[in-house]
């Protein structure tokens, strides 16, 4: 799970940290006990790298880390820094490089080495490195540094709900009153957790998660849900018009699906994912709205299991480009418990917006790490 962290950046200053004394012809390297220094020595440079190093904003959001190992030149008549240049990047990230750069080429003068050599050639590496992260070894594959994938299932899903009887139809010949009012039936998803585990790369991997799912079935003509132990079933009121008249039932959902993504982040990335989402009912009720021949409106909420199976299990598909997409899924058992009443099968199809709030808070605190 993604959580809020600040942004470390970690130098390595003592085996890491090579110089070299080159003849000022530059074709024979000589190794002295001599050497330029830096002013107040390595503890000084360590805090100078960390207190200049701005860590680049599109690397943060895309994760990348690794050690940048840079060399350059110290013309030991003055100190001066001479020849910077990158050794060795981090190949997805040349912004790190660009920033190792620069702040070598911001340090003092080095404190110039007892000896008659023109210059100096030094190597020194910068790791950044991301707060709950290792220091990665360096690899050619954007893939291997980026290590955390994005899953396509934190956000949340708006679309409409059908009830369908076996052979995915929706008539009920024998229950007509399941024959829902598809305007006021709605299917409302808030997915708050996702993981993806990669089995090759970010293209393909198995994503779960967790998340609330809201259900609600208009139901038609007025009519009012009965049950008991072995039931359930609706009478027509004949007496009273409703507004409003639904049940709505509230489940905890955990997906397992295989999916196919372009890119190892969200942005920019087509994916594909099917599987299952299994559903534990939280609850459930049924809501009536109207208003009564003297003017005076009443809402009745009766909260009560309605003999619903407290366990669903979905087939669902999800596709889509970058932030959204759109989703489809259709119960595999009944929508109530067996022999209470016929099969009824709901149908949602609708658009999923990709939103990982985890991921938005870390962003937010990161961006105010650097600021500060």
């Amino acid at each position: 799970m993604k959580i809020t962290f600040r942004i470390l950046f970690s130098l390595i200053l003592s085996s890491d940290f090579v110089l070299s004394q080159i003849q000022s012809n530059d074709s024979e390297i000589i190794t002295s006990d001599s050497e330029p220094t830096y002013p107040g020595g390595l503890i000084e440079m360590r805090k100078f790298i960390a207190s200049n190093v701005k860590y680049p904003m599109d690397a943060i959001e895309k994760n990348l880390q690794g050690k940048v190992f840079v060399r350059f030149k110290v013309d030991n008549s003055n100190g001066k820094i001479d020849s910077v240049w990158v050794e060795k990047g981090i190949p997805s990230c040349p912004m790190c490089d660009d920033e190792a750069i620069r702040v070598v080429k911001l340090m003092p003068n080095f404190i110039p080495a007892d000896s008659d050599q023109k210059y100096y050639s030094m190597q020194l590496p910068i790791s950044f490195v991301l707060e709950g992260g290792v220091e990665p070894i360096s690899v050619d594959d954007e893939d291997e540094i980026t290590k955390r994938y994005d899953a396509h299932w934190a956000g949340f899903d708006i679309g409409s709900l059908i009830l369908m009887s076996q052979g995915f139809n929706s008539t009920f010949e024998n229950n007509s009153y399941w024959e829902n009012i598809v305007g006021k039936s709605s299917s409302l998803n808030l997915n708050f957790l996702e993981y993806k585990l990669p089995i090759f790369k970010q293209y393909f991997g198995l994503t779960t998660g967790l998340g609330v799912a809201f259900s609600t079935v208009g139901l038609r003509d007025n009519h009012v849900l009965y049950h008991d132990q072995d039931t359930i079933f609706a009478v027509k009121d004949t007496l009273q018009s409703y507004r409003n008249n639904s049940l709505t039932a509230t489940y905890l959902t955990v997906p397992l699906l295989l999916e196919f993504s372009t890119k190892a982040k969200q942005k920019k990335s087509f994916y594909v994912a099917a599987g299952v989402v299994g559903g534990l009912r939280l609850g459930s009720s049924t809501t009536r709205t109207g208003k009564y021949e003297n003017g005076d409106r009443f809402q009745t909420v009766v909260r009560s299991k309605y003999n619903l199976n407290p366990v669903t299990l979905d087939a669902t598909l999800r596709a889509g480009y970058g932030w959204i997409g759109f989703y489809a899924s259709y119960q595999l058992n009944s929508l109530f418990m067996n022999n209470k009443t016929v099969d009824i099968l709901p149908f949602k199809v609708g658009v999923t917006f990709n939103l990982d709030f985890f991921e938005k808070v870390k962003s937010i605190k990161t961006e105010e790490s650097v600021h500060s």
